[in-house]
């Protein structure tokens, strides 16, 4: 419930933000835009805490649905919401490093991508309806369903970049329990389990990445020698 809290507060700050015709933006500031297509509505705004994001809102009349938010530090979250079932919500988040530029909205004559804050990783979005097509960058594989059964309905695979998976929890953000499992995988799908706590450190109740891309290199050669790590 906590977690559904702040998601409908961050989507009431994004419906208050600033209608503007929206094409390619400078990745590098964190300007607000807004962009509505029949099956989605996508926001890019500054959070409260100073980090830049984009959100994507799914028009589909209900409370059943899968909404994807991009962040500025890496973090690249599938949010549930479960209308009628079980449990109301639920979230699969990911990471990409390196983390190289605030995440941001590019208008196409067909499409709308959404590029990550990883150079070479973005999402591409139908502008005729409710449609995610895929990424660049990496394979994505969905199932259409929305339900608790399926881990958020969202695998990715052979990602160009330095993955952290942090894997899908049911009513809460999955960072949000220090001894989670959680696990990085390289370019060459070689993975390395550590706890939730070695990465995060919390403000409050809110989960913060501890590390620079810099220093997540050096702790990474330390605690998982296996892995290797491009950039």
């Amino acid at each position: 419930m906590k977690m559904l809290i702040g998601f409908i507060s961050t989507f009431l700050c994004a419906f208050l933000l600033w209608n503007s015709p929206s094409f390619a933006q400078s990745p590098a500031d964190c300007i607000q835009q807004s962009v509505k297509f029949p099956g989605f509505n996508f926001h890019r705004f500054e959070t409260y805490q100073g980090r830049c994001l984009v959100s994507t809102i799914p028009l589909v009349g209900n409370y059943t649905y899968r909404s994807l938010s991009y962040y500025a530090d890496g973090r690249f979250m599938n949010f549930n919401s479960y209308e009628g079932m079980s449990a109301t919500d639920g979230a699969r988040s990911f990471f990409f490093f390196p983390r190289t530029r605030n995440p941001w909205i590019e208008v196409t004559p067909t499409e709308v991508v959404i590029h990550t804050a990883t150079e070479g990783i973005a999402v591409h979005y139908s502008q005729a309806g409710y449609q995610i097509l895929g990424m660049t960058g990496g394979d994505m594989i969905q199932d259409p369903k929305v339900h608790p059964d399926n881990n958020g309905g969202i695998e990715l695979r052979n990602v160009q970049a330095l993955v952290l998976d942090a894997g899908f929890l049911i009513g809460e953000d999955p960072t949000s329990q220090p001894s989670r499992k959680i696990k990085f995988i390289d370019l060459q799908q070689r993975t390395c389990t550590v706890r939730v706590r070695d990465v995060f450190r919390y403000e409050g109740d809110n989960p913060r990445f501890k590390f620079t891309d810099a220093e997540l290199k050096t702790y990474l050669a330390r605690k998982c020698p296996n892995l290797r790590v491009h950039y």
